[in-house]
């Protein structure tokens, strides 16, 4: 490790610490002591000062796994064995496959420690596959497999986006291809194995920097990389933070955690439209919010260095502040949460305030609660309980039923009413406190896609199995897991929803078996960031007649907005049932996109009330990436009256809502809502070639057209480049049909529909 202003150095409890001077700072060497096991504090102070300390934890394990990804090549619908630990080490010598966490782009099972992989029918592109490598004590590490599945195609072009003075993996569809275009700025290939280059731009780069390969057949794979122009860390100045209720001023101290705030002093702040006013009074801002406003104030402040000179330290830092204003009500009015009989359950609001209080309308009819105003610690059922605003509610001896009781939330004289329905079974369990609740991976109190998101980033981690787990919605213990090496402050255990000692797909059962379902009070929340990245837009900008199909694109980061640092995002897009069909939206997130170019993905869908449709897709293992396009799409059907006429209005909103993204470090925040205009036509537009959809295309056989604009199919033919007529079906009176390409070869086709009002034209594209 490097400490660059390193004086005094505060012994480690665990291991002997060496200094090691170089030019412009020292180098570290932490050594743990014998059979130490876990996680050790090192603490280097900065400046010598009496005040300022960078500490570092090391996490030590009596052994070591490394596991290196694995890069394969193979030919369309092709099998492949892979001994994917071939690469791997153990400082014990011993490794075993024990997971295939996830697959994408084929099946992937173990077999006599190989991982035997079957692509999809017809699949061409990036297959990925998550494994997990152990030893013999129990020490574990995931790796991934990247398996290039090629087609015919004659070349192929790949735009890959990383972070300034970050590194890429670029993956080759075979072994036969040479560099013969080297970076045009600078950047360096270096060599790793079969079909794979890490590819790491020049020092401090930002732009477009191309190069390409080329194979003994000529074939082309140009590479188009975009470095962003990403602020280097703040070492000093860290971002802030803070809640206050509504309508409520607050004052916070922003160098509160900052280092060596002493030689810094803040010369200048940014306002914002959000606040009444924003004052400064040295490093204490007070910031008063608009009245009835709701929601985030952003402002930035700059730090300027007035220490002893050193070209060690930056001239200005920025801080980042965030004032969540919101008097963080239940989301809900209504609770329903299962309870165990002869069993406490805890009620503890999620809040970041203390301001709000809790009283009791209605006892429960089969039961008792307790309240336990302020913060409170207290012995339960054996237990140590503690928590602020604890309701505790207990059901009558050996009760099993429904129960309900009433409460009142209130902040700064502003109450609602909050009614918790349980229903009290029977179950082998006595768990009460830090119990698993299968699904509610980040301990909200509800299950939903979040969940997901942490999932994403901790994916393949191994710990202890669940004693008797069982797939119902209920509380159940389970022992913590050690793992010294995760990021993750909740512990692993409340991510293995199934059980099994291993975090995988599987565990995403849980959450879209228990979707919605809560077991303690969840509280309203507000982005800390202020511009979104996420955008859906409509893939045929302007009006849309009735029965059109419409196509959106999820578009994540722009060339003005890049999305920095995402391992993977969820949210919701609703849409008015009387609008849009309800049964026609269809997601689908695109394999090939910059989010999961050099990761193993998963997606999810729900549609949890009529009209809204949740999506996630997640990287997996904690490594976000950056980039800026189109990463899935959406598909919906415009609705039409009972009489079959277009509605009456000729635009309505559209909202996406619920935005969540997993950060660097597995951090989770929110981002503001947007709302999105749609426009309709009354009358019919004159028919267009642009009204006929093909999808997909290109095609490896059936090709689904529809005819949008109040258009309908009557005959549809097919012709070669050569003009041949190679299909033609007739007597069709519908909007929608499926053709079955599949008898012919690859290449270029034209598409004629026959329509009461003319014929349209489409290319379709046959690959096998």
């Amino acid at each position: 490790m490097n400490g660059f202003f390193a004086g005094n150095v505060i012994t480690p409890k665990n291991g002997t610490l060496t200094r090691v001077p170089i030019s412009g700072g020292s180098i570290f060497k932490y050594k743990p002591n014998a059979s130490f096991e876990g996680r050790d504090t090192i603490l280097i102070n900065m400046f010598n000062s009496l005040s300022t300390y960078i500490g570092y934890i090391v996490s030590t394990s009596n052994s070591y796994v490394d596991s290196k990804n694995d890069y394969r090549f193979s030919s369309m619908n092709s099998n492949l064995d892979i001994d994917a630990l071939a690469n791997d080490s153990s400082t014990t010598g011993s490794k075993t496959l024990t997971k295939v966490s996830i697959s994408n782009g084929g099946t992937a099972s173990i077999n006599n420690n190989l991982i035997h992989f079957e692509p999809f029918d017809n699949f061409t592109g990036i297959a990925r596959i998550y494994y997990t490598v152990c030893n013999e004590v129990g020490v574990c590490n995931e790796s991934q497999v990247f398996i290039y599945v090629s087609s015919s195609i004659d070349s192929d072009t790949n735009q890959i986006y990383l972070n300034k003075n970050k590194s890429s993996i670029i993956i080759l569809p075979d072994d036969n291809f040479v560099l013969t275009s080297s970076p045009n700025k600078g950047g360096q290939l270096t060599f790793i194995e079969n079909n794979a280059y890490n590819y790491k731009p020049a020092v401090n780069f930002n732009g477009i920097e191309k190069f390409t390969f080329t194979n003994s057949n000529g074939k082309l794979f140009h590479v188009s990389s975009k470095i962003f122009n990403t602020n280097n860390p703040t070492f000093f100045v860290k971002d802030d933070i803070a809640y206050t209720p509504e309508a409520t001023p607050i004052t916070i101290n922003v160098q509160s955690n900052d280092i060596e705030k002493s030689k810094f002093v803040i010369n200048s702040f940014t306002n914002s439209g959000d606040a009444l006013s924003i004052t400064q009074n040295g490093a204490l801002f007070t910031v008063v919010p608009k009245n009835n406003f709701k929601g985030t104030i952003h402002f930035t402040y700059n730090a300027k260095y007035i220490g002893s000179p050193s070209n060690n330290v930056p001239a200005n830092e920025t801080g980042n502040v965030a004032i969540v204003v919101s008097n963080q009500k239940p989301i809900q009015q209504v609770y329903s949460i299962n309870a165990i009989k002869n069993t406490p359950t805890i009620l503890k609001n999620k809040s970041n305030l203390n301001a709000y209080n809790i009283n009791i309308i209605d006892n429960p009819y089969h039961g008792t609660v307790n309240y336990y105003p302020g913060y409170n610690s207290i012995v339960l059922n054996g237990e140590n309980v503690s928590g602020y605003n604890m309701l505790i509610y207990t059901p009558n001896n050996n009760y099993i039923g429904p129960d309900s009781l009433l409460i009142e939330h209130c902040i700064n004289g502003n109450c609602s009413n909050v009614l918790i329905n349980t229903n009290v079974i029977d179950k082998n369990t006595t768990c009460f406190n830090d119990c698993v609740w299968p699904g509610d991976a980040n301990k909200d109190g509800i299950v939903d896609f979040t969940d997901a998101l942490v999932l994403g980033s901790q994916m393949g981690k191994v710990g202890e199995e669940r004693v008797d787990p069982e797939n119902d919605y209920y509380p159940q213990a389970a022992s913590n897991w050690n793992n010294p090496f995760s990021e993750n402050i909740i512990n692993n255990k409340h991510l293995d929803a199934n059980g099994d000692g291993i975090i995988s797909i599987e565990d995403t059962v849980a959450i879209n078996n228990f979707y919605l379902q809560t077991n303690n009070i969840t509280n309203e929340n507000f982005s800390i960031f202020k511009q979104s990245p996420l955008d859906i837009i409509d893939a045929n900008p302007g009006y849309h007649y009735k029965g059109d199909k419409v196509k959106f694109y999820i578009v994540l980061g722009i060339d003005t907005t890049p999305a920095i640092n995402f391992n993977g995002i969820n949210f919701s897009l609703t849409f008015s049932p009387t609008k849009v069909n309800p049964d026609s939206t269809r997601v689908k997130f695109y394999s090939d996109s910059w989010l999961t170019y050099t990761s193993s993905y998963f997606d999810m869908i729900k549609k949890p009330i009529v009209g809204r449709t949740d999506m996630i897709i997640s990287r997996v293992g904690n490594k976000p990436t950056s980039g800026i396009g189109i990463i899935g799409e959406i598909n919906i059907v415009v609705e039409v009256d009972v009489n079959g006429f277009q509605l009456s209005d000729d635009a309505f909103n559209y909202h996406i809502t619920n935005i969540r993204v997993t950060g660097n470090d597995g951090e989770i925040y929110a981002l503001p809502d947007i709302t999105k205009r749609f426009k309709l036509l009354k009358e019919k537009a004159p028919l267009d070639n642009s009204q006929l959809l093909l999808s997909p295309n290109p095609t490896n056989g059936v090709v689904e057209l529809y005819m949008n604009g109040g258009y309908v199919i009557n005959g549809i033919s097919v012709h070669n480049t050569s003009g041949q007529l190679v299909e033609n079906i007739t007597n069709l009176n519908t909007k929608n049909y499926k053709l079955d390409l599949s008898n012919l070869a690859s290449g270029l086709y034209f598409v004629s529909v026959q329509t009461p009002d003319g014929i349209v034209n489409k290319k379709v594209e046959v690959i096998k």
